[in-house]
């Protein structure tokens, strides 16, 4: 069996006894530094490869209150790493160093985030961090002028900016904030509050936004006409659950979920599905957990290590494939060929075969 997907895809796992490789396969997180060196934000800590040297470096819980458990990363316009963790709030860590200043719920004055459970987080044209998770309200840090406010929106899962506003896709629907006042709102479809999102992207054109649910596929909203398009597994994904949105530079959206990745053409609406057959590490991929490297290399993580690819190297054979007879059995035993056996030339020559009505036990190999 040959599959051309499968040598397209690699995949980078913990080696068990060996310190120079990924803490463990529970990847939450995926982001890179100023350097080139990629950070993998898992349940046990952070991993950082540096992939000149192929060396690793491990952030663990050290010094923390809490495990150090990375659900999302980020490099900031000061070049500076952001870490949003589930217990221990955020962490700002110095790439060179290595140097962790927290912001937390137990933190004074501009340090106090509004919860320590945080799932995302994002910087935005000013340069603030917007973070959120649940049990708490978002959180909104300014480095530059060391404030910090906060926005009464919870069950956060993704951001994305567009123009003057914050999107949040929230386990309760969109939010929309503006970021001068602060002020919140809600948009009028009902698809875009009555659904579990978990992750933003922006589409190839302006007005156009994807929108990632937990259970009814992905929509493309457009904010300018506010007419919406939605995709499913009737449309061809491979599950309505929807981990990750990723718009590659050739305008090609790819999408992780509980059950493998998809390849969407915006021009088209066609979906080529991929699996573990097809050499990915995950058939299951953790939420927000795709990420493009300056490389244009995609990055996905998941419950069992890391998928990652050239996106401009995934070639889709479309070419039907012929099977090829290798022999046919009655009553399980192979045919020979005979004047008097319903088999009188080769198999994949001959297109008729005529069997006796007590002759009815056939099987056939093929490949």
């Amino acid at each position: 069996y040959y599959n051309p997907h499968k040598n397209m895809f690699s995949i980078i796992r913990h080696s068990p006894q060996v310190k120079n490789s990924l803490l463990t396969n529970n990847v939450n997180t995926v982001s890179e530094d100023n350097t080139g060196k990629l950070w993998f934000g898992t349940n046990e800590g952070i991993s950082i490869l540096n992939p000149v040297i192929d060396g690793w470096h491990h952030i663990t819980s050290a010094g923390l209150p809490e495990k150090l458990h990375a659900m999302s990363i980020m490099l900031s316009r000061d070049n500076q790493m952001w870490a949003a963790t589930y217990g221990s709030g955020l962490l700002k860590i110095n790439p060179q160093t290595y140097e962790i200043s927290a912001y937390t719920k137990e933190s004074q004055d501009n340090r106090k985030t509004g919860t320590n459970n945080l799932y995302n987080l994002i910087e935005d044209s000013s340069g603030r961090i917007w973070t959120g998770g649940i049990w708490g309200s978002t959180s909104v840090i300014d480095p530059v002028n060391n404030t910090i406010s906060y926005v009464n929106v919870t069950s956060v899962r993704s951001f994305i900016e567009h123009n003057n506003d914050m999107l949040i896709g929230s386990i309760d629907g969109i939010f929309i904030v503006d970021k001068n006042t602060q002020e919140v709102s809600r948009p009028q479809s009902e698809k875009l509050i009555n659904n579990r999102f978990i992750c933003l992207e922006k589409g190839p054109a302006d007005n156009l936004l994807y929108l990632g649910t937990d259970s009814r596929g992905f929509l493309i909203w457009d904010i300018e006409t506010d007419s919406i398009q939605q995709f499913t597994i009737n449309e061809g994904l491979v599950s309505n659950f929807i981990r990750g949105l990723k718009l590659d530079d050739n305008g090609t959206l790819w999408i992780s979920s509980n059950r493998g990745m998809s390849k969407f053409d915006p021009e088209t609406g066609d979906i080529v599905n991929f699996n573990l057959s097809d050499g990915l590490a995950n058939s299951e991929f953790a939420e927000n957990a795709i990420f493009m490297a300056s490389s244009n290399y995609i990055f996905a993580g998941g419950t069992n290590g890391v998928t990652y690819f050239n996106p401009s190297s995934i070639k889709i054979n479309n070419l039907a494939s012929i099977p090829f007879l290798r022999s046919i059995s009655l009553f399980g035993k192979a045919l020979s060929i005979s004047d008097d056996s319903p088999l009188n030339q080769n198999i994949n020559l001959q297109e008729v075969m005529e069997f006796r009505h007590n002759q009815n036990t056939i099987s056939i190999s093929f490949s």
